[in-house]
């Protein structure tokens, strides 16, 4: 069981390392506002913005090896 948001690479370095793998990602993200508060700057949407940047790196540095 893994975060939704970096199930691909998990399940694919865990699947160059031999295990035979069952995707189980958990916690996926659901749009929080609805209407013109989505727009709004808050600092979920920040942390949001610095997880999926991190996870970026790591595919590239998982795609480089």
């Amino acid at each position: 069981m893994t975060s939704a948001l970096h199930m691909r690479r998990a399940a694919a370095e865990f699947g160059r390392a031999g295990f035979q793998v069952i995707p189980a990602a958990t916690d996926y993200s659901e749009p929080r506002f609805a209407g013109g508060l989505q727009w709004v700057p808050d600092t979920l949407a920040l942390d949001d913005a610095a997880r999926s940047m991190k996870e970026l790196v790591g595919t590239l540095v998982t795609e480089v090896r």
